[in-house]
């Protein structure tokens, strides 16, 4: 009796043991999760700007008028409900007011005046003049002037200026070929124009005009 009280024992404590493992083995609480992912982060903006007008050049969202910038680039466009997510107490907030903000022009050295002339102006983009020769050049403009008869206004380039020398080209050159056409024609180096007395007429210069300064 003794033996068999002893095994019993034995196995009841083995039991016992045997569950306490099992409990030690509940599953672990689970880690908080972190509160803000790092792409959560670098949507906090470093500036925002709202009520403003805003030219995105964007066909589909054409204006806006709040947006946010990080590390220097613009990560948000849109009104300035949705502009409101970006922003944290770190973020500095201006207030437009209205005010226009356009795509900045990045070059060197633009012409905006001369982009608008030349895409605005048919013949412009159809004659180009020849930088050969003056007697090139003279050729050519007689060719428009054959082909356009009736043209009442001429602006096209363009011509070489060194090959007229210090004293330059004549107006009465061009009278010659259009007597009664306004013509004005840019140089190479789209700093200089070549008038014809029509179009001295037209801008009301004759020799009594003072230099402009």
């Amino acid at each position: 009796m003794k033996l068999k009280t002893l095994l019993t024992l034995l196995i009841a404590t083995f039991m016992l043991t045997a569950c306490n493992v099992n409990q030690d083995k509940t599953p672990a609480t689970p880690e908080k999760p972190a509160t803000q992912t790092e792409n959560q982060k670098q949507e906090i903006a470093d500036m925002v700007v709202k009520n403003a007008t805003i030219y995105t050049e964007n066909e589909k969202n054409p204006t806006a008028e709040a947006m946010a910038i990080k590390d220097g680039k613009i990560i948000f466009v849109g009104n300035n409900a949705e502009v409101e997510k970006f922003v944290a107490d770190t973020t500095k907030v201006s207030d437009m007011k209205g005010k226009t903000i356009l795509p900045s022009f990045i070059d060197s050295h633009a012409h905006p005046g001369m982009v608008a002339v030349t895409s605005s102006n048919g013949e412009l983009a159809k004659y180009q003049l020849p930088t050969t020769s003056k007697e090139d050049t003279y050729a050519y403009l007689k060719k428009i002037a054959k082909e356009n008869p009736d043209l009442p206004f001429l602006m096209v380039g363009t011509w070489s200026n060194p090959l007229w020398g210090v004293e330059g080209p004549d107006r009465k050159e061009i009278d010659e070929i259009f007597p009664k056409t306004i013509v004005i024609l840019l140089d190479s180096s789209g700093h200089s124009y070549w008038l014809n007395s029509a179009a001295f007429a037209a801008f009301g210069i004759d020799e009594n005009t003072p230099d402009m300064k």
